[in-house]
């Protein structure tokens, strides 16, 4: 087989699988094994220590029946800065 057939060849497989791949990603058959994936890369290289510097600040179901959705902004503001006056270096607010 001549050098350039072995290229279109190589060509031509390589859109074929990269096609398939990109539909079956699009229909999202690959989701359980990425989450899969992720999941255990995440506590494969996790330390098993806890850090003692960091500290975790969660809001209950309970608070937000008390507060209300979505948190007020007054009662987000006085959360962090209770962090603040407690001498946090950083503070970062996830709301999902």
């Amino acid at each position: 087989m001549p050098k350039w057939q072995r290229w279109v060849l190589a060509v031509l497989v390589t859109l074929i699988v990269g096609s398939l791949l990109v539909v079956i990603r699009y229909k999202g058959t690959l989701e359980p094994f990425e989450l899969a994936h992720y999941d255990w890369t995440t506590s494969a290289l996790s330390q098993k220590a806890q850090a003692e510097d960091v500290i975790l600040v969660a809001i209950s179901d309970q608070d937000l029946g008390q507060w209300d959705w979505p948190i007020p902004d007054a009662q987000l503001a006085q959360i962090v800065e209770n962090l603040l006056g407690a001498g946090a270096a950083a503070i970062r607010v996830d709301i999902y």
